[in-house]
Order: C-alpha cells, then structure tokens, then sequence
C-alpha cells in the first residue's frame, strides 16, 4: 500500500521515482534546488 501511495504523489507532482529516491531524505538544501524546493513544498500540500 505504502509503494502504491508514492507512486500516485510522484505520478501527481510529475517527479520520477529514480529522482524521488535520491532526494527524498534530504528535500531542502542550502540553497534549495527549483527541483527539491517543489518537491519540499509538494510534500507539504499533500501531508499538511
């Protein structure tokens, strides 16, 4: 369930999985990439 979960939010947010597992534990940078900064704030619409 969990994997089918991701795969519908990269499917919505148009962000591919191999991108999702390389980003995906640090999606803020210093400074952000436009890339991780969408990403960051997709999550942040999704999960609140």
């Amino acid at each position: 369930m969990r994997s089918e979960w991701i795969g519908a939010m990269l499917r919505n947010t148009g962000i591919k999985q191999d991108y999702y597992r390389s980003k995906y534990r640090e999606p803020i940078s210093d400074p952000p990439s436009k890339k991780n900064k969408e990403f960051a704030e997709a999550l942040k619409e999704i999960l609140g």
